[in-house]
C-alpha cells in the first residue's frame, strides 16, 4: 500500500498489481508519466512525518518535475509532508514499508 498525493488535493490509498511490490513502471505512471518514461527521484522525509496516522518511510515523485512547473502544479499536500523543504510539482507517492 501506498499514498498517492496528486497537486488538485486528491488523495488516495493505491496497492501493487500483484499486491506485494511496485515495479518501476507502476511507479513512473503513478508520479505522473503515462507513457512510463520519466525519472523517479526518491524523497527522504524529516523524522516524524506523518500521513493520516501512517509515518512513511520516504516519497517518491518525478526528478524532472520542477523543469515541467510551467504545467505541473505545486503539491502543497506533499510539501507539508516534507516539511516545506522544497517545491514539489506533480504527484507524489509516499511509500510506507517493503512495497517498492
Amino acid at each position: 500500500m501506498a499514498t498517492l498525493m496528486q497537486p488538485d488535493g486528491k488523495v488516495e490509498l493505491v496497492f501493487p498489481s500483484d499486491h506485494k511490490k511496485f515495479t518501476l513502471d507502476e511507479v513512473r505512471t503513478l508520479v505522473g508519466a503515462p507513457n512510463g518514461m520519466c525519472w523517479v527521484e526518491k524523497v527522504n522525509l524529516p523524522k516524524g512525518a506523518e500521513w493520516d496516522g501512517y509515518k512513511p518511510k520516504f516519497m517518491l515523485v518525478d526528478e524532472e518535475g520542477l523543469l515541467k512547473r510551467d504545467v505541473l502544479e505545486p503539491n502543497i499536500n506533499a510539501m507539508n509532508i516534507d516539511g516545506d523543504r522544497r517545491l514539489i510539482v506533480g504527484n507524489a507517492l509516499l511509500v510506507y514499508g517493503g512495497e517498492f
